[in-house]
């Protein structure tokens, strides 16, 4: 047999032995500097919750209310909507996330619309203007993003001892993904394709994103292993008779027993 390991991740992305192994982006390969970006945002008052998942939840219950004010943003035009934590991603963010219209229009759709919205505090509104802005200010941004070392590690490690050949799978901004590889090329030239979102206008976890991957490399979903930090998709790669690998929050600690046991190494 002849597997690939495909390398599923966000960006705020072929073992050759036996699978194709696709692989992330985000938490895998780069994670993002929360402190600083809390730090940036004015949410100092999360240093004081001293649960993992007291900080989990509030972040998600701010992230669902970003989402509830960015679903007010009507957008005439049919586009992919996949599923994320539960809900369909707004429109306009898939508009970012497939570079179908200029950053700094959606910048603009997305600033009008908070400062005008009456379902949220003043505080929150900062909050968000204070991130958003960071969608055209990628100086600034990009510093919020750094290079995972575990994951880094192991893809290298992969391709290097176990000779695999390997697949990222991404969903990311066409510019913001540019500069990243333009800052990085190392990284990236541990792989032997790249599929982005913000490039070939379908968003995983999406199955229609996958089938892309899988018809623009010529593979099989048997050939694959679908490797992702997030669970989001790996009903879709199973679909595709792909065998899956979780490694929550880029925990890579395990990762090479694992697919030993898969059979994948």
């Amino acid at each position: 047999m002849d597997k690939k390991i495909i390398v599923a991740c966000l960006l705020w992305c072929n073992f050759s032995y036996s699978k194709t192994i696709i692989v992330p982006l985000n938490q895998l390969l780069f994670h993002v500097d929360y402190p600083a970006l809390k730090a940036h945002a004015g949410i100092t008052w999360y240093t004081r919750l001293q649960s993992v998942w007291s900080w989990y939840f509030t972040t998600a219950s701010i992230i669902h209310c970003a989402m509830d004010v960015l679903d007010e943003i009507e957008i005439a035009i049919e586009i992919q909507q996949p599923v994320f934590w539960g809900r369909k991603v707004p429109k306009i963010i898939c508009q970012w996330l497939t570079s179908s219209r200029p950053t700094k229009e959606i910048h603009a759709d997305i600033v009008a619309m908070i400062e005008k919205s009456d379902r949220i505090s003043q505080w929150l509104k900062n909050i968000f203007l204070k991130v958003v802005d960071l969608l055209v200010d990628l100086d600034r941004g990009l510093t919020f993003i750094k290079p995972h070392e575990p994951g880094i590690e192991l893809v290298r490690n992969l391709r290097e001892e176990y000779r695999h050949t390997l697949l990222l799978f991404c969903n990311c901004n066409a510019e913001v993904f540019a500069r990243v590889q333009e800052n990085h090329p190392e990284i990236f030239a541990l792989f032997d394709g790249i599929h982005v979102s913000g490039y070939t206008k379908k968003i995983r976890p999406d199955s229609s994103a996958l089938q892309y991957l899988l018809d623009e490399f010529a593979l099989e979903g048997s050939e694959c292993v679908y490797v992702s930090t997030i669970d989001h998709g790996m009903e879709a790669a199973k679909s595709f008779g792909m065998q899956t690998l979780l490694l929550p929050w880029g925990d890579c600690t395990h990762a090479v027993p694992q697919l030993q046991a898969m059979g994948a190494l």
